[in-house]
């Protein structure tokens, strides 16, 4: 009897944790999975490009909008390697006084590679990310006097040290969108004296797999 009644309590405790594993299944792991993401925004206290003659200066803009592609992969349960390209429209101005010109335009670009924290379930997954690379500047641009125009190019880099976070929300399995908002210090001053500027951005990405059912 007492070996009965065992058996019986047994065979109803496999049965309700069954039961339970079926209803709270843990999620899938999405260790390897490859999150591609394009988007754009604003950056903030990063100058455009500036013309000047004499004491004739093009308008000062700080406010200027960018385009960023990149990817990541999960590496862990909450650890994501990411890379990032971010193109920023430093624009093109020009200053003239008399028969003096000055016309510049220029090519600035970043790229960062970091370690990005988040989430590895639910439709909505906040994150905090931080890493380090470049901000990077070709300058083109000349000096026009009756006429004769004179150019002139050079180009800088300087170190770029990233932290920031956002939130990513899937629309589907696979698919979703993402908004964030970053700061960067960077390892020399640029055209306005600072050291610093800041960025707002929101896209969408693909990730090759995901535990969201």
């Amino acid at each position: 009897m007492l070996i009965q009644t065992t058996r019986t309590l047994a065979l109803a405790a496999a049965f309700v944790l069954t039961i339970s594993a079926q209803s709270n299944p843990e999620p899938k792991s999405e260790a390897g999975a490859v999150n591609l993401n394009v988007g754009g925004g604003w950056s903030f206290g990063l100058p455009a490009n500036r013309a000047m003659v004499n004491n004739v200066t093009s308008p000062e803009k700080n406010t200027l909008p960018n385009l960023n592609a990149g990817f990541s992969v999960r590496a862990w349960k909450f650890l994501e390697p990411f890379f990032e390209y971010s193109y920023i429209e430093t624009g093109k101005a020009f200053a003239e006084q008399g028969s003096f010109r000055s016309e510049i335009e220029a090519n600035t670009y970043s790229i960062h590679g970091g370690v990005r924290l988040i989430g590895q379930k639910g439709k909505i997954r906040p994150y905090a990310q931080f890493g380090y690379g470049i901000l990077s500047q070709d300058v083109k641009g000349s000096f026009i006097v009756n006429g004769r125009s004179t150019p002139v190019s050079l180009s800088g880099s300087t170190g770029s040290a990233m932290f920031g976070g956002g939130v990513r929300m899937f629309w589907s399995k696979r698919f979703g969108s993402n908004i964030g908002f970053d700061g960067f210090r960077l390892g020399s001053e640029i055209t306005n004296g600072s050291k610093a500027y800041s960025r707002f951005h929101a896209g969408i990405f693909f990730q090759s797999k995901s535990s969201i059912e």
